[in-house]
């Protein structure tokens, strides 16, 4: 809602000074063209804002997100994740990735004479964060989705208290991890 209204701000400030530039004769040319310019910067900058705005909103994976993590904040359990409570797993693997090289009919005329320098590595590092309790009888496991940085990463960011896990009141087999990355 924020930048609704801070694009409608700016729409309107662009449209009053354009308005305002038809009554008031600048003395020079330069004068002219930099509040013309100015104008025109508020009112694709209001545009830009308010087409932002409704791009977020509508997508669906945002909105139900959004819900999901509000249902699970207000209405169910937060275990802080600590070092002695999870199992932390890392992935790290390296990626091959196939350059074009000269492409098209000399393509395999490059790869003969180089077929190493068509090649780009690309270095991938995942984890997950594995959260075991028993509730009475059953052992349940927790498991995280996949995080985009390596275990010793993770394990900081735990140190730090920065990871949470929500576990929904009534059915205790649906759970959302949660990143908080402000504190």
């Amino acid at each position: 809602m924020k930048l609704v209204r801070a694009g409608y701000t700016a729409i309107i400030i662009a449209v009053l000074l354009f308005v305002s530039l038809s009554i008031y004769n600048a003395d020079t040319y330069i004068d002219r063209l930099l509040l013309y310019s100015m104008s025109i910067i508020l009112l694709v900058l209001g545009i830009f804002l308010i087409y932002v705005h409704n791009t977020l909103t509508s997508l669906p994976f945002t909105q139900n997100t959004m819900e999901v993590r509000e249902h699970f904040v207000e209405g169910g359990f937060i275990i802080p994740i600590t070092i002695d409570n999870c199992v932390i797993k890392g992935n790290n693997y390296r990626e091959e990735i196939l350059q074009d090289g000269f492409g098209g009919r000399y393509k395999l005329l490059d790869e003969l004479i180089d077929p190493i320098k068509n090649v780009r590595y690309n270095d991938v590092s995942q984890s997950v964060v594995i959260y075991n309790y028993t509730d009475g009888i059953n052992n349940v496991r927790m498991v995280s989705r996949t995080f985009n940085f390596d275990a010793v990463s993770l394990e900081r960011m735990i140190k730090m208290g920065k990871v949470n896990l929500h576990i929904d009141k009534l059915d205790k087999s649906k759970y959302m991890y949660s990143l908080d990355l402000s504190r």
